[in-house]
């Protein structure tokens, strides 16, 4: 059955000897690499592990979303990459290929889900995906990301995050301060208020795998596998068990001083040569420090705060006064401000065209006039100003990066560099008529200089370090950037700066953590340090005081490299061919029941039949239960789907033998389509629902829902949320039947507030409820089986006017979430209620279901 899936996008196959790629049309030049190693790395894996997925894989790759990211579904074989690579900002891009590298820690995911003893293989006659559906709930998450990130790092070279400086940081940085988590919040998706940039699962489940490989051998990894599949339902903790020969609590103590010794040596180290940082001028911790600095000493940057409405800062170098500019709904991706210190362009992410993209945009602030400038350009990854009037843009391009000029004053663009130079570039700064970037050629992240006299690239740098984040001063003579010096005994970002006129490098910071994005400020220096709190902005007054050369060396060769882009893209689309997304059969369950007795005998069948399609985006649901007696047959059917509108439709059936019943049919839809409205920073978004039901064939009820939601803020602790909302419900087969409810939210007091009006024909309820939180606790099982998060006293106090009557209503009470291990997450409220006369306990459970990736 053929079914829609993004109507603007078209898509291909290219079909090897064990994979299906699929993928949007236009990406045919940057998966041709890929494409030439795909089933040598599938072998590879797959002979590694020992296990070979149930049916043929399929690996589709889309270019809708400027976001870096991939994900596996195990129990459908199949991978979903998106075309745009990371940009250092988490992890570093030192990897020749990101479809690669990003392919090989997926593929782990989809062995894993098929990974289940013979007692799960007769499951398979229901379907292939039950059996892996069904071992998919008992794997924890540190274990999927763990193996996987193993995965990346032995099928990468010496690339992937078990190597990386930063990833590693992480780690350190809760070790030294006494963070140290374990397994306890890393089972699933938990909505902890630890700071874990990577992600608990990924930063303490690499941990782990490394720490079994590096302690027990390679060879132990393989049997820890073996021991935890042959009964995943005993857990972790069983299998690691019979591994290690010791209890799992000791197990979990020699993980973390293995740990806590590696990141104590790195210390020390850095002690020795003189611990070298600079003066901290902001403690808010998490994402903060995203900046940009004016010749005024100004210092805009984003602030990432616990307990309040997160902002675009305004911070003064001479006087250290601190001002909020904007609320921000977003973590900026790049903040950068023009020369005269009136705009401030900022590069932030955002859903467009009614949800099927989300791409980066660029927006504009006038900081004079207060207001936005337009129009907004789309998958922008960073920006420099050139001058007053031009942006210089990196951009995002079919799985590729380009640099491009922007002209404010005519609004057009120009193409100064795209990727037919095989450079992934990852961050620019301009100067004159030079564009200085750091980018990636063959897996190797280095400096280079765009001369935009001659369009020549020359190559700065040329060593194994990851070279990142150049900022030219502002005389154009010396060039600050971050470097995990392999010259180091220890890999950790540290500030450089290289004189270009007598081409020497000099090291300025030596930290314990790292530091990031340096700016030069009037032969000062600031830069992004990383703490055990997260980012924060430091301060160094006289950096050429402190510094020392290294060995590391300068370079200008002129780099000629180029791609055959055009004979790339010929080669895949010759051998590629249509694709079209149908729906299909995947789950059928059949369960026969036969009842006797001394007077009768009754036989039943209870069947389910699931399908989706090979997004797996559009689902259809069947389910009931058929008998040969008088009771009567109950059927079900269920279509769930998203893109252009999300939907669903659920429909039942009765039917009775008995000739004074009659067939009985009900229906419920829903469908909601999504209009985004606003910039990026004051984002807004339309919704229009509609409700339909059908009960017993005469009865029909059907309802419009209008939302009108804008100025999205974000907030640490509060997650995202909308300042303002309306909504409004329309019954359409009676319409005085209606409601419009307005509210408003905002976080004061370290207290999140929202009040609410609600309207009816007859009533006017009004209602205010806060949530403050009291006790981050953030605790679980050694085994991340279960876990606990924190304790937040909520309060909700209503009036209702109805006929002249008034009724309060109010409550008070302690909201605790819990959490169990990869599917559900539960929060439950007990408290005090008072209505009327009446004061009485009440008890609230708010089961929520998690996504698998």
């Amino acid at each position: 059955m053929t079914i829609f899936s993004n109507p603007i996008l078209s898509y291909r196959v290219f079909k090897t000897k064990h994979v299906d790629v699929i993928y949007q049309e236009g990406l045919e030049a940057s998966i041709y690499d890929f494409i030439q190693e795909i089933d040598k790395l599938y072998e590879d894996i797959t002979n590694f592990y020992g296990i070979y997925p149930d049916e043929r894989l399929r690996v589709i790759i889309t270019d809708g979303t400027d976001i870096s990211n991939a994900s596996a579904i195990p129990f459908d074989d199949s991978i979903h990459i998106y075309a745009c690579g990371n940009s250092s900002d988490e992890i570093s891009s030192d990897y020749k290929n990101w479809y690669r590298f990003v392919f090989t820690h997926e593929f782990t995911h989809v062995l894993l889900g098929n990974y289940y003893n013979p007692y799960y293989s007769v499951l398979r006659t229901f379907g292939n995906p039950l059996p892996s559906l069904i071992l998919s709930s008992q794997i924890p998450l540190y274990l999927h990301e763990g193996l996987s990130i193993f995965t990346e790092s032995k099928f990468n070279s010496i690339f992937g995050r078990l190597n990386d400086a930063r990833f590693q940081m992480y780690i350190r940085a809760d070790l030294l301060s006494g963070k140290f988590k374990g397994l306890e919040l890393a089972g699933g998706y938990f909505s902890h208020r630890e700071w874990a940039p990577a992600g608990m699962m990924y930063e303490y489940g690499a941990s782990l795998i490394k720490f079994i490989s590096k302690y027990y051998g390679e060879t132990a990894v393989h049997h820890f596998l073996y021991e935890f599949f042959k009964a995943p339902g005993l857990g972790v903790s069983a299998s690691i068990q019979k591994l290690s020969g010791e209890n799992f609590k000791d197990f979990v103590d020699e993980w973390k001083k293995y740990e806590l010794r590696k990141a104590e040596e790195v210390k020390r180290w850095v002690n020795y040569n003189t611990l070298r940082t600079g003066r901290r001028l902001t403690h808010s911790g998490w994402w903060t420090g995203i900046f940009d600095v004016t010749k005024n000493g100004h210092i805009y940057y984003f602030e990432d705060k616990e307990n309040s409405e997160s902002a675009l800062m305004f911070l003064d170098l001479k006087t250290d006064r601190k001002k909020k500019i904007l609320d921000l709904g977003k973590i900026p991706r790049d903040i950068e401000i023009s020369p005269s210190g009136r705009y401030i362009a900022m590069v932030v992410n955002s859903q467009q065209y009614f949800n099927l993209f989300n791409f980066n945009e660029l927006v504009i602030y006038d900081t004079f006039k207060k207001r936005f400038l337009s129009p907004i350009l789309q998958r922008v990854v960073s920006v420099d100003w050139l001058n007053e009037e031009s942006l210089i843009l990196l951009r995002n391009d079919r799985g590729f990066r380009k640099i491009q000029k922007y002209d404010l004053k005519t609004n057009t663009l120009k193409t100064l560099l795209d990727g037919t130079r095989g450079i992934f570039i990852n961050s620019i700064s301009c100067y004159n008529d030079s564009i200085y970037f750091s980018g990636s050629f063959n897996g190797q992240n280095d400096l280079f200089v765009l001369k935009l006299s001659n369009s020549f690239v020359y190559r700065l740098t040329n060593d194994v370090s990851n070279d990142l984040d150049p900022e030219i001063s502002e005389d154009g003579r010396y060039l600050c950037f971050v470097s995990d010096s392999p010259e180091e005994k220890y890999n950790i970002f540290n500030v450089y700066i290289a004189d270009l006129k007598k081409q020497r490098i000099f090291k300025v910071t030596n930290v314990i953590y790292g530091s990031f994005k340096p700016r030069f400020y009037k032969g000062s220096l600031i830069y992004r340090g990383y703490t055990p709190d997260g980012y924060d902005i430091f301060f160094i007054e006289k950096p050429y005081n402190r510094i020392y050369e290294t060995h590391k060396k300068l370079y200008y060769d002129r780099f000629d490299h180029a791609e055959n882009i055009s004979k790339k893209r010929a080669y895949v689309a010759k051998r590629s061919i249509k694709f079209s997304n149908y729906i299909k059969p995947r789950i059928w369950m059949f369960l026969p029941y036969l009842s006797i007795t001394e007077d009768s005998a009754q036989f039943m069948m209870y069947q389910f039949n699931a399908f989706w399609d090979t997004f797996v985006e559009n689902l259809v649901l069947s389910y009931g239960v058929f008998r040969t007696a008088e009771e009567p047959i109950n059927f079900s059917l269920l279509f769930v789907g998203k893109h252009f509108v999300n939907y669903s439709m659920n429909f039942n059936f009765k039917y009775s033998f008995k000739e004074s019943e009659k067939f009985e049919g009900s229906m419920n839809g829903k469908a909601e389509l999504y209009i985004p409205f606003g910039n990026p920073l004051k984002t807004g978004i339309f919704i229009q629902g509609m409700n339909i039901q059908v009960l017993k064939q005469q009865n029909l009820l059907m309802n419009l829902n209008s939302a009108l939601m804008f100025d999205q803020v974000y907030s640490r602790y509060f997650d995202k949320f909308w300042r303002t909302t309306v909504i409004a419900t329309l019954d359409l087969m009676k319409i005085s039947n209606w409601n419009l409810r307005l509210m408003n939210s905002f976080v004061f007091l370290r207290t999140f507030w929202n009040f609410e009006t609600s309207l009816k024909e007859s009533s006017v309820t009004f209602n205010v409820k806060t949530q403050t939180p009291v006790w981050i606790i953030d605790k679980g099982t050694l085994d991340g089986k279960y876990s606990i998060g924190s304790i937040d006293f909520v309060t909700k106090n209503g009036l209702n006017l109805s006929l002249g009557s008034l009724a309060p209503i109010s409550s008070f009470g302690f909201k605790v979430n819990f959490a169990f291990q990869y599917y559900v997450e539960i929060a439950t409220e007990l408290g005090i209620k008072y209505e009327g006369n009446r004061v009485y306990p009440y008890f609230q459970l708010s089961p929520k279901l998690l996504d698998l990736f």
